[in-house]
């Protein structure tokens, strides 16, 4: 019974620090000034910190929610930091803030589909992407959904297809206790292989 209040105490203590860090870090974003959060969201993305530039340039979408440009920023942001659920929101609300100068945006939203396994979406906007999106650098990302697309396809095939498997168990007597470590790569040309005396000669 200890144990478990024990429990308890501990994850009310971590829920309630988690929320007492969102505050503060809500608290400090509102002493910049929009702009200032522009230019901090950037900075960070150049120094490839995209979970604090997404953390700025989302502060400045609350602040600024037309200001399509900054939302395709925070999408790459989301994206780059791996957080898909919102990157594919933000991708969506850029784009359709401004359908033609954020077209680019479909063919990002269509990978984060890809990334969350719905193949089928990704396929749908890799598609609408082609459509609409104008850049001089089409043929490029033209190439990149073909490649990207028959991997899809594939990923999709397996999922609704599964593979009958046989696992078989080697025996108790594949590893004994002499061979229990890897080798050890010093550098090109010298492996350090653990083994006893008795695998190598003795008059060698």
């Amino acid at each position: 019974m200890n144990a478990i209040k024990t429990k308890v105490i501990v994850l009310l203590a971590l829920v309630f620090s988690t929320v007492h860090l969102f505050a503060q870090q809500s608290d400090e974003l509102k002493k910049y000034g929009t702009p200032q959060l522009k230019r901090m969201g950037s900075y960070a993305a150049k120094i490839n910190d995209f979970s604090s530039s997404a953390m700025y340039y989302e502060e400045y979408c609350k602040r600024k929610p037309t200001n399509e440009k900054v939302w395709f920023l925070y999408a790459e942001s989301l994206r780059k930091s791996k957080d898909y659920r919102k990157a594919e929101e933000a991708y969506m609300k850029a784009y359709n803030l401004n359908p033609k100068q954020n077209a680019l945006a479909l063919y990002h939203y269509a990978n984060v589909q890809k990334s969350l396994g719905n193949y089928k979406k990704a396929e749908e906007y890799f598609t609408k992407f082609k459509k609409e999106y104008t850049g001089t650098d089409k043929s490029v990302y033209t190439k990149l959904i073909k490649n990207s697309g028959d991997a899809a396809k594939f990923a999709d095939s397996l999922m609704h297809s599964p593979s009958r498997v046989a696992i078989e168990h080697l025996p108790d007597d594949i590893n004994t206790s002499h061979v229990e470590s890897s080798p050890f790569y010093i550098n090109d040309s010298t492996i350090y292989l653990p083994s006893q005396d008795y695998y190598w000669p003795h008059n060698t």
